[in-house]
């Protein structure tokens, strides 16, 4: 699907379909709300927050890959992610997100989605994540993961709709 196009989902499919449509039509709807903005507005923010529509949107992309590409199949880091002292920049995709072209930032956001869906299609739903870093804890199915990240798109779903209409009053949908 990609993020260029916003679908609903399905009333009456699979599980997992339904599943990998709600999580498409956050990711979608998240680049509707950064699509258009300048570096200006890919760089504000509200109130006493830091947060930023760039910003925003270059984290969804790290945890795109967290969770799916480094977490579930338990594959390599990949750059721009494995270059960061995350001890002493927690907030690094953040911060240089709002420094980044918007475009550039949903490119990179739509591949990512893209190969989490890849991997998504390859698994089953009961399928345990494969990360080692994962211990202590019972290892969480890929159904847990998908969730997860659609609560997590959702959330900065409602961030991203508040940003755009303080940027240029564009609300809706």
């Amino acid at each position: 699907m990609g993020l260029a196009e916003r679908v609903d989902p399905d009333g009456a499919t699979d599980e997992k379909t339904m599943l990998v449509q709600y999580l498409d039509h956050l990711r979608a709807t998240v680049a509707m709300k950064a699509r258009g903005v300048d570096a200006a507005g890919a760089a504000a923010t509200v109130g006493a927050s830091t947060l930023t529509l760039g910003g925003l949107v270059k984290h969804l992309t790290l945890v795109e890959h967290s969770w799916f590409e480094h977490r579930f199949v338990d594959g390599p880091g990949r750059e721009p992610w494995i270059g960061v002292d995350w001890e002493s920049d927690p907030d690094w995709e953040f911060r240089t997100g709002a420094t980044e072209d918007v475009d550039d930032l949903l490119a990179e956001y739509d591949a990512a989605c893209a190969r989490s869906n890849a991997i998504i299609a390859a698994a089953e739903l009961d399928d345990l994540l494969a990360w080692s870093g994962w211990e202590g804890r019972e290892r969480p199915n890929l159904r847990w993961v998908i969730l997860h990240m659609i609560e997590e798109t959702a959330r900065h779903a409602g961030h991203a709709d508040l940003l755009r209409e303080a940027i240029d009053g564009v609300v809706g949908e």
